[in-house]
């Protein structure tokens, strides 16, 4: 399989869907926001998407609040408004992308059976996208370097997708805490740790090897052959 390499060190992957933007939640037909609210969603997306492509072409450090009001067409005291600072723009990013890759992770649930072959394709795909979203990296590199709340948004993010394979695959069913959970969340790790080394310039593995290693764990994991 074909992949798109870059010079890059090797972290987690798991916020690539950084690269699409914040997602914007449908309003319930039943409540539909008045135009106040919807201008106010509106700004809210404009400095995070502003933020959003200060930090790739600058980098987080480099971006000052006053630039990504700028950038936004707002105020300091509008950006203010919305976000308490610079961090909380970064945690926004995270979790609104997360959700997208939660997504990808569902997608293992439409298997109709956790065969190597199956995973093996998802895997696939998991690593071509990371492949071609490579600058989220960067944003998530430096949120879990340096910001606690970037690591609990992580681990929760992790949580969530176990829940999600958990209701398909029995096997996954399990509190968290418990050695399955544990196991998973250890999976789910490898797959991201992969992903990321997988696309690099030069790997530091064989590649296709990694891909048969992590195709077998993770088919046995929702089987329920992987040993706790």
């Amino acid at each position: 399989m074909p992949l798109v390499h870059h010079h890059e060190p090797t972290i987690p992957a798991i916020t690539y869907a950084l690269a699409r933007g914040p997602r914007m939640m449908p309003a319930r037909p039943s409540a539909r926001p008045s135009l106040r609210e919807e201008q106010r969603r509106l700004t809210r997306r404009r400095i995070a998407e502003a933020a959003r492509e200060s930090f790739y072409r600058d980098g987080v450090a480099e971006t000052s609040v006053e630039h990504i009001a700028r950038a936004a067409g707002v105020s300091r005291a509008t950006l203010y408004l919305h976000f308490a600072n610079k961090d909380a723009i970064l945690i926004d990013l995270l979790r609104s992308n997360m959700r997208g890759v939660r997504l990808i992770f569902a997608e293992l649930c439409d298997l109709d059976a956790p065969t190597v072959p199956a995973v093996r394709k998802w895997l696939g795909d998991y690593v071509r996208a990371i492949a071609e979203h490579r600058q989220a990296l960067r944003l998530f590199s430096v949120g879990l370097a340096n910001d606690e709340a970037s690591r609990a948004l992580i681990d929760d993010h992790r949580d969530a997708i176990i829940a999600t394979l958990g209701a398909r695959y029995p096997a996954l069913d399990a509190a968290p805490g418990s050695p399955v959970h544990t196991t998973a969340l250890f999976v789910i790790a490898r797959v991201d740790h992969f992903a990321a080394g997988a696309v690099e310039a030069e790997p530091r593995f064989d590649v296709e090897t990694g891909f048969a290693l992590v195709a077998r764990e993770v088919a046995a994991l929702l089987a329920g052959q992987l040993a706790a």
